[in-house]
């Protein structure tokens, strides 16, 4: 308990869940920062944890990001080249608007992380921090393939774009702010990114809104 290992996190932890108690918005968002002191006091048990059950830990993760990573890259081919055609197919029947992009500097940076994970796999050291260096490194290898090889297809299904813009060609040409008692951020920040329309916090005001945005 006296660890600095443990204490450090133990106190961010407890700081930042009274800081969010206090604050009174119950937004998912803003409990992000919890996950951080909790993977490090997490982590922290790994050196009570019996030989058997850290190898087990570590080869399922070795198996299971190894799995993931095959996947992405056979997904990846159907998707950009259709290869194989049977699923490439079934993947443009399920995105039909999606547009196939070679991106070389995405598949080279993509192809480094893949190579830099099993190069991983024959040189951690063996010790009790094993598992989690091989778990941190996969589920970050896993998120970067996805983000540089996937990402279009799947932001082709998930994307507000069509629906932002839209709402942008109904408006009158010489709008002014879009006002709503409750806009969040992700609101806000999808009208500025896909519209070019800024809009403004006004919902804790007393006065009309009549800023020109």
């Amino acid at each position: 308990m006296h660890k600095p290992g443990i204490l450090l996190p133990l106190v961010a932890f407890a700081a930042f869940f009274a800081f969010l108690s206090l604050i009174g918005e119950g937004r998912d968002v803003l409990g992000l920062p919890l996950l951080l002191p909790l993977s490090m006091l997490a982590a922290a048990r790994f050196e009570t944890l019996r030989r058997g059950a850290t190898n087990a830990y570590y080869w399922f993760a070795i198996m299971l990001v190894t799995f993931f990573i095959l996947v992405g890259w056979f997904y990846w081919m159907a998707i950009d080249f259709g290869i194989p055609a049977r699923l490439g197919k079934h993947m443009m029947e399920m995105q039909p608007e999606h547009q196939a992009s070679t991106r070389p500097l995405a598949i080279l940076l993509a192809f480094v992380f893949t190579a830099a994970w099993f190069v991983l796999l024959f040189n951690v050291k063996r010790s009790t921090e094993r598992p989690v260096i091989i778990w941190a490194a996969g589920v970050t290898t896993v998120w970067t393939l996805v983000a540089l090889l996937l990402v279009n297809y799947i932001d082709t299904g998930k994307t507000y774009r069509s629906m932002v813009m839209r709402l942008s060609r109904a408006l009158p040409a010489g709008h002014g702010c879009i006002y709503k008692p409750v806009a969040s951020g992700a609101q806000r920040a999808m009208l500025s990114y896909f519209a070019n329309i800024i809009t403004v916090r006004l919902e804790k005001s007393d006065r009309a809104p009549t800023a020109t945005c």
